[in-house]
């Protein structure tokens, strides 16, 4: 894993912006694509870290600090047939490890025999919100970074399962739902003191969306069915 960096930093330098890149090969069966954000904090407060989500056991201290918000990230799908295809995706940022090292993200095999009908499973996005499964791309949204309060304190990054999607418009409109079962773990961390490990064995959700013209409305049900954890104070 030690190189993924420097093929994550090499694919990114190709790109004219600095943000994203894509290549495709083997007769656009492999799509190769990366993303990046460099991001400067300055802090005068001696006594304040800040951080970007609970998952960072260190904030950007006084003066500055690129480890709240810079991140790398690459992706490679792989289209077997029409309806059937693959992805991966490792990304390199400031976690729970105390540094950089890269993780994977996404590792998911999907299934599409209609537009109507999405079957995926592996390692998929911690979909629970508008933005949870792209919040670390920086050119999908216009903050420059997601709000803390809120997505700064989802705990679970990912879950290992599978999800199904079903969508059908209603004339010029668009009904969809999706619902997803799996487990996960991460350690997030309250103080300097004090991190916890967090263990969702047992988690299933789903969501109802209606989309018409620029309006989105979703009803969302979660249900974290067998939880386990352990505090470590130090």
């Amino acid at each position: 894993m030690k190189f993924l960096p420097i093929v994550l930093t090499a694919l990114l330098l190709t790109c004219s912006a600095g943000v994203q890149a894509q290549t495709r090969l083997v007769d656009d069966r492999v799509t190769l694509s990366g993303f990046g954000t460099l991001g400067l904090i300055h802090n005068d407060q001696k006594e304040a870290d800040f951080v970007r989500d609970v998952g960072q056991p260190k904030g950007a201290e006084q003066g500055w600090s690129a480890r709240a918000d810079t991140r790398l990230g690459l992706q490679a799908s792989l289209r077997l047939t029409d309806e059937l295809d693959g992805v991966v995706q490792g990304m390199s940022q400031y976690h729970s490890s105390g540094d950089f090292s890269p993780e994977l993200m996404l590792a998911f095999v999907r299934y599409a025999p209609d537009p109507g009908l999405q079957l995926r499973a592996g390692r998929l996005g911690w979909d629970v919100d508008l933005l949870s499964e792209s919040r670390y791309i920086g050119y999908a949204y216009p903050w420059i970074r997601p709000p803390v309060d809120h997505f700064g304190v989802l705990q679970l990054t990912y879950i290992d399962g599978a999800d199904v999607t079903f969508t059908r418009p209603l004339g010029d409109d668009l009904i969809w739902a999706r619902f997803f079962a799996g487990s996960s773990d991460s350690r997030f961390f309250m103080t300097d003191a004090l991190e916890a490990d967090f263990d969702a064995h047992h988690v299933l959700g789903g969501h109802l969306n209606y989309e018409t013209g620029s309006w989105r409305l979703v009803s969302r049900r979660l249900h974290q069915g067998s939880l386990g954890g352990q505090l470590q104070r130090y």
